[in-house]
């Protein structure tokens, strides 16, 4: 059976199905308490496309802005799974970032050892 939802005037359908992936959380509660044919929700429409994408594949995008807004939707929406998944991501993000600032460090070390060893 589909689903519909108005999000922030964006018109997302779904089953019951996907909505009931990776539950409880608020979504699978809203369906399973009423037969409404839509589903209000006011939120950013956009972005809840990306939420349900999540509960089709449990897979999200890698950037960063994107995944920023996406952990506040999935607190929101209380989709435990996907919070982990971001949060997740964004700390190996923030751990590349960290290992890619010291090697540039570490470059910029060399560039003024190798100039010094040069004027001796």
């Amino acid at each position: 059976m589909d689903v519909l939802f108005d999000v922030g005037g964006v018109l997302h359908r779904t089953t019951r199905a996907t909505v009931s992936c990776h539950a409880p959380h608020m979504l699978s509660a809203m369906i399973a308490r009423s037969e409404e044919a839509v589903h209000f929700i006011d939120r950013n429409g956009n972005t809840f496309g990306s939420v349900l994408d999540f509960l089709r594949s449990g897979h999200l995008s890698k950037d960063r802005d994107h995944l920023m807004a996406l952990r506040v939707e999935a607190d929101f929406f209380s989709i435990g799974p996907m919070l982990v998944e971001i949060d997740a991501l964004l700390a190996e993000e923030s751990t590349l970032q960290g290992v890619l600032a010291a090697c540039q460090s570490m470059e910029r070390n060399l560039q003024l050892l190798m100039e010094r060893a040069k004027s001796m």
